[in-house]
């Protein structure tokens, strides 16, 4: 089997094992997922039920600052694409 051209990431990639909630814009219903990695311009999600492609989520999650402190964050993004249980989201907020 014949692999294709891998095109260059725009921005590099950190393997992550972080919990996180996400919800639907609109809904009040939070879901609970896993975040595998993350990047300046997005992150790949793990869920039960990951949001289908080009749906704008809510996605909150806690990450360590530089000065070793916990902050919670919430941030937009949409769904880039979806296979199984993972999702890729690109930023629509800056974090």
């Amino acid at each position: 089997m014949a692999l294709g051209k891998l095109t260059p990431r725009r921005f590099p990639r950190f393997a992550t094992d972080v919990a996180c909630r996400f919800r639907e814009e609109g809904s009040f219903q939070w879901v609970q997922g896993e975040i595998l990695n993350l990047s300046k311009g997005g992150f790949c999600l793990k869920a039960k039920h990951p949001p289908e492609r080009d749906v704008t989520i809510e996605i909150e999650m806690d990450l360590l600052t530089e000065k070793g402190e916990w902050q919670r964050r919430r941030l937009r993004a949409q769904t880039v694409w979806k296979r199984g249980k993972r999702a890729g989201l690109r930023f629509l907020t800056a974090g």
